[in-house]
């Protein structure tokens, strides 16, 4: 009978590496930066609230601001930001202590926020729309997302906005909006719309032919504006 015990003790003893190998299986140090690179959770305190639902937080390491993630394609398809997510980040309080779940598409996503702690005092602010970005007129096809998302367009200029935004006429008669890209990220932060392009857009004229290069991000971004030939 201990001739068979010894067997079974020595094929049990064999196996067992195997097993935990396969239950705890070791994580590479490859895979474990590519996953702290593009999720993670971040703690800090609110320091703005967007009508969009992008929240700022104060952290050790400094400030930090997460959009809500882009859900269902183009506007056009009826795509936008995740309305939950969005409802949860325009409920918080400025001054409230905050955990963000975050993955990284393009820029910083929250996925998730739990309230840590209440600043004493902490008073709920109105959402803020950013006023560099002036809305477009109903008659204007500026939401429609382009396919492809980048050209160029030519026309005439039909109306200049000091604050980087203009019509373009074309030959159709279709009126499109183009802005600049945004930069540096919220207001709070130095952010805004480009520097160059604004000054750019501010010397066109009503009436001025020109060829607009172009593309899709949230709307038409021109990147380039030369005199038409």
């Amino acid at each position: 009978m201990r001739p068979y015990l010894l067997a079974a003790l020595l094929v049990t003893t064999a196996l067992s590496p195997a097993v935990a190998e396969e239950r705890h299986p070791p994580k590479g140090k490859e895979g474990r930066e590519a996953h702290e690179e593009r999720c993670g959770t971040t703690k800090g305190q609110v320091t703005e609230v967007n009508a969009k639902g992008v929240l700022t937080i104060r952290t050790p390491q400094g400030p930090r601001t997460f959009a809500p993630p882009w859900r269902g394609g183009m506007p056009a398809n009826g795509g936008g930001p995740d309305a939950e997510i969005v409802k949860q980040v325009q409920e918080l309080a400025v001054g409230t202590y905050v955990e963000v779940g975050w993955e990284m598409d393009e820029r910083l996503r929250v996925v998730r926020v739990r309230v840590i702690a209440h600043e004493p005092g902490a008073k709920r602010e109105e959402p803020k729309a950013r006023p560099e970005e002036p809305k477009a007129k109903p008659e204007e096809r500026q939401d429609e997302a382009p396919q492809p998302q980048a050209g160029t367009v030519r026309g005439t200029v039909a109306t200049v906005d000091a604050k980087g935004r203009f019509v373009l006429r074309t030959a159709d008669g279709i009126e499109e909006a183009f802005m600049p890209h945004w930069r540096g990220g919220m207001p709070a932060d130095g952010g805004g719309l480009d520097d160059e392009m604004v000054r750019r857009i501010a010397a066109l004229k009503p009436g001025q032919q020109v060829e607009v290069g172009w593309e899709w991000d949230e709307r038409k971004r021109c990147v380039t504006i030369t005199e038409a030939k």
